[in-house]
């Protein structure tokens, strides 16, 4: 799960960056059967991407957090509202583990 914060104390040019290093991590560092979830937030909260969307190749999670970024008019820059991401959040790796099951932590 990846969490990214958009809210008025990052600026615009700081969330980019987020999502640049989140970019890196998945491109450079994340396992390839590693499932992933992605949410932002502000002052509401954006899933951008699902544990049971198409994890491999990783294309489509790239092009979700490219499509985030503040130049594609996607940057909140609102309130800080964590808690309402945190449980959107375990909401959906309870919803995945339901469904989805062993593998979404591969062995």
């Amino acid at each position: 799960r990846v969490i990214l914060d958009e809210s008025g104390s990052i600026s615009a040019a700081g969330y980019d960056n987020s999502v640049d290093f989140v970019i890196r991590l998945i491109n450079e560092l994340v396992n390839e059967a590693s499932p992933l979830s992605i949410y932002s937030f502000s002052n509401a909260v954006d899933e951008l991407y699902r544990f049971d969307e198409t994890q491999s190749p990783r294309a489509s999670i790239l092009t979700a957090l490219d499509d985030a970024k503040s130049a594609n008019g996607n940057y909140q820059g609102r309130c800080t509202d964590t808690m309402s991401a945190l449980d959107e959040a375990i909401t959906e790796y309870e919803r995945a583990a339901n469904s989805i099951g062993d593998d979404l932590v591969p062995g």
